[in-house]
């Protein structure tokens, strides 16, 4: 899939992480499975998820 994707990233006012990459996983995947979420926000959800289990075996 081409395009350009932006992404919301939270942040205290003081820089700290308010998730861990393990809890954005863990939402991305509820998400996915969400029977109200839309086929092209799906598809951009399973295609972060992938990279980012490839990322782990690196």
């Amino acid at each position: 899939m081409k395009g350009t994707y932006r992404c919301v990233i939270i942040a205290s006012n003081k820089g700290d992480c308010i998730m861990t990459k393990a809890e954005i996983k863990e939402k991305v995947k509820e998400l996915i499975a969400a029977p109200s979420c839309y086929a092209g926000l799906k598809a951009v959800a399973e295609e972060w998820l992938q990279k980012e289990e490839c990322k782990a075996y690196r």
